[in-house]
C-alpha cells in the first residue's frame, strides 16, 4: 500500500482531497486576491504544497519515496467547460518543490478569479463576453497519481521484426483513421 504526503510550503494552502470514486485529487491555488488571466494568457499558478508519495510500511520506519508514481496535472470538467485550459504536466517521484499549476486562458475575454462570486459567471454584453469571473475559493484543477513502470528502452534495427510488430489492427494508421 502507498501513502500520498502532502507538505504546506504556504499556511493558506490546502490539502488535495478525492472522493473515492473519482481519480482525481482537487487542487487550489494560494492566491488570496482577486487576480485575472487575461485573453490567450498562461499563468503558473502556485499551490503551496510538495507532495511525496511513499510506501505505507516503510514510512515509520525509513520514510522512502517511491519513485514508481508521477502526478499528472489536467483540468477540472468546470474548468475546460469556460476556456480555461490546464497544461498536462508531469510531477516526477522525486521532485520536492512547490507545485504549480499552468493555466491558459483560451478565450477572448479576461478570466478574473474573485471573491464577489460563488459561481463561474460569463458576463456578457449582447452575444460579446466581457470577462469571466470564476470563484477565487474554488479548485482550479485535478491531480492524478499514476503508476510508472520500469522499461528497458532499445532499438529495433531488424525490419523484419519490426514488420511483424506493425501487424495491428491500427498499423500506421494516424489520427482520425479509426473512424470512431
Amino acid at each position: 500500500m502507498y501513502k500520498i504526503l502532502w507538505k504546506k510550503l504556504q499556511d493558506n494552502a490546502i490539502i488535495p482531497s478525492k472522493t473515492k470514486e473519482n481519480i482525481g485529487y482537487d487542487i487550489y491555488h494560494t492566491n488570496t486576491e482577486d487576480f485575472e488571466i487575461a485573453p490567450h494568457e498562461t499563468v503558473m499558478v502556485p499551490t503551496g504544497l510538495a507532495a511525496a508519495i511513499v510506501e505505507e510500511e516503510f514510512y515509520s520506519v525509513e520514510p522512502k519515496s517511491s519513485n514508481r508514481f508521477a502526478l499528472i496535472a489536467k483540468d477540472r470538467g468546470s474548468t475546460g467547460s469556460i476556456g480555461l485550459h490546464t497544461h498536462c504536466g508531469v510531477i516526477d517521484a522525486g521532485y520536492r518543490g512547490e507545485i504549480f499549476i499552468a493555466l491558459s486562458n483560451t478565450n477572448n475575454a479576461p478570466i478574473i478569479f474573485t471573491s464577489k462570486v460563488k459561481k463561474t459567471q460569463r458576463v456578457c454584453v449582447g452575444d460579446e463576453v466581457l470577462k469571466i469571473l470564476y470563484p477565487l475559493d474554488k479548485a482550479i484543477a485535478q491531480l492524478i497519481v499514476v503508476e510508472s513502470y520500469d522499461l528497458i528502452s532499445e532499438e529495433i534495427t531488424n525490419d523484419e521484426t519490426w514488420i511483424k510488430l506493425c501487424n495491428t489492427e491500427r498499423g500506421e494508421g494516424k489520427l482520425g483513421s479509426s473512424q470512431k
